[in-house]
């Protein structure tokens, strides 16, 4: 099984908790990630993998039916160690948002692209 598809997979799954949990529902979602293949097959709606495709075509569906609107934003592998997401996998509690940054100083959507 790749890390493109278990990666995807633990999204789609997250976000199937949340719709059926209540977290979600008619609401935007910003999803940030290091993966560029996540990215592109869900923008393009497409993989040329079976399994990447039955993911993305899942995550459509969830957006659809839970009234969401997903963002999928590339981001650096640089920011996503950082932030402390990367280290989550291999146990890492001490770095980014894990030893209570903010979360908003990691996603400069505030911010002008052109600067």
């Amino acid at each position: 099984m790749s890390s493109n598809f278990q990666e995807l997979a633990n999204l789609v799954m997250a976000l199937e908790e949340g719709l059926h949990s209540g977290d979600f529902s008619i609401c935007e979602v910003f999803i940030f990630t290091d993966n560029l293949t996540e990215e592109e097959c869900f923008y393009k709606g497409n993989s040329p993998s079976r399994r990447l495709f039955n993911l993305v075509l899942h995550l459509c569906l969830l957006e659809m039916t839970g009234q969401l609107c997903l963002h999928m934003i590339h981001i650096a592998g640089s920011q996503m160690i950082a932030q402390g997401t990367d280290g989550l996998s291999w146990g890492d509690s001490t770095s980014g948002v894990m030893a209570r940054h903010s979360m908003m100083a990691y996603i400069p959507l505030h911010e002008d692209a052109f600067v």
